[in-house]
């Protein structure tokens, strides 16, 4: 199975006139194409924040949002290629969960429930975690579980490129972003996965107990994090 592209939120606006038309801007940068003004979302931006910040950085105003009229995506790009290559991992498997992704149809929808849901509602969620050269290594987000008070941090590679720093980089990242915004951020870990562990470790995180927060009744390892670490 292969992939070609990394997955990336954005945001544009509709403005319109009086008369109906809408406002376009041509890019300075690259094909020098038209478009809607907005772009893409900075770590830890809900959409109508980014759209904001696009909106005062590109027309030098400020916008009030009056509705979503939607969530898109590019068919050319392979965003869900990606995500079944990662979820179904045999390390995946065995250290996260079966998430029952098999098909093209459930990664989107997957898609759409973690990625575009998750941030819209909560503002925050995973992201992709890519190289410089736009190649898709893994995911590393925050996640909200019925079973936690706080959110928890999570991360999973593809498993040519782990061991290799990627992992602890992205979550370390992501961290910093989301830093003062919750007292404690939480990590669960499988109690065989040794190596998330000492991640975890280095990251900050202590060991708080034990709890079982799967359906299988397998009890996982939860880590704690203060703000401000």
């Amino acid at each position: 199975m292969t992939f070609t592209d990394f997955y990336r939120l954005s945001a544009h606006a509709v403005i319109t006139n009086a008369s109906g038309e809408i406002l376009q801007l041509k890019a300075s940068y690259g094909e020098q194409s038209w478009g809607l003004p907005g772009g893409a979302l900075d770590m830890g931006e809900t959409v109508h924040q980014a759209l904001i910040r696009e909106c005062q950085e590109e027309l030098g105003c400020e916008v009030k949002i009056e509705h979503l009229t939607g969530i898109y995506y590019h068919k050319a790009f392979n965003s869900h290629a990606f995500i079944l290559s990662l979820l179904n991992q045999p390390s995946f498997y065995r250290y996260i969960a079966d998430k029952g992704i098999y098909t093209e149809q459930q990664a989107e929808q997957y898609i759409q429930k973690a990625f575009i849901d998750g941030h819209q509602q909560q503002g925050f969620g995973p992201y992709i975690v890519a190289n410089k050269h736009g190649d898709a290594l893994g995911m590393v987000g925050l996640f909200q579980r019925d079973a936690l008070a706080v959110p928890d941090i999570g991360f999973a590679f593809l498993e040519q490129y782990t061991g290799k720093g990627f992992a602890y980089e992205a979550a370390a990242k992501l961290l910093s972003v989301y830093e003062g915004k919750f007292p404690q951020i939480a990590a669960i870990a499988d109690v065989d996965n040794s190596v998330s562990h000492g991640l975890l470790n280095k990251l900050g995180f202590t060991v708080c107990g034990k709890a079982v927060l799967n359906k299988d009744g397998t009890a996982l390892v939860v880590f704690i994090r203060d703000s401000g670490h």
